[in-house]
């Protein structure tokens, strides 16, 4: 993978709309690397998962050459993706620096307008975007989360207090159909919880 990474072209100028590429976050996991001077998974080991408390390991998938596939081939509990949501909503509770945290929830106005979700399906509010990896799709409360291949996500509903973890089967990567009924469900499941109606 790290000799396909030094081949990739950017297909435009910076700007202009939002399209998002899994292999970034590959090439983000090999920079993590060089930069931390450790394996992509011994340093989320280290720096994240044994520091919030994880309950069990995690494990990452490599390819031939022991490559971490960051973008797709990381696997856990549900309990531990939820523990890792509620470290989130808890402003990062000095594992993930609060700095971050904020950050991904201020955006500036050319993320907003490159995003540029159609807005009327209710999954997304006006002025939804995507910043350091997490999809902010109500920016108003916030409302922010994480998604994986085949629908596995983190939902993070700061207003109701509530992480909501989901693991899915879905037949494809991604698909509307099911990513937008799905968002909406956990939305609307924080929103009961926290009005005492789930």
């Amino acid at each position: 993978m790290t000799d396909y990474y030094p081949t990739l072209r950017n297909q435009g100028p910076h700007g202009g709309p939002f399209d998002y590429r899994s292999v970034l976050t590959d090439v983000l996991g090999w920079v993590a690397e060089r930069a931390g001077g450790g394996r992509f998974a011994d340093l989320i080991s280290s720096l994240v998962w044994q520091p919030m408390g994880a309950e069990f390991e995690a494990e990452v998938t490599v390819d031939a050459h022991g490559h971490a596939m960051a973008d797709g081939g990381i696997s856990c509990t549900l309990r531990d993706l939820a523990r890792f949501g509620e470290l989130m909503r808890r402003g990062g509770r000095g594992v993930v620096p609060r700095s971050w945290v904020l950050d991904t929830l201020a955006p500036d106005d050319d993320q907003v307008e490159a995003f540029g979700i159609p807005h009327d399906d209710d999954a997304y509010a006006p002025g939804a975007y995507y910043r350091n990896k997490w999809w902010v799709i109500d920016p108003s409360k916030p409302v922010y989360m994480g998604s994986g291949i085949n629908g596995q996500t983190i939902l993070i509903h700061v207003p109701a207090e509530v992480v909501v973890a989901k693991f899915s089967t879905w037949p494809v990567a991604w698909d509307a159909r099911f990513s937008y009924p799905s968002t909406q469900g956990m939305v609307d499941l924080a929103e009961r919880i926290a009005s005492g109606r789930a």
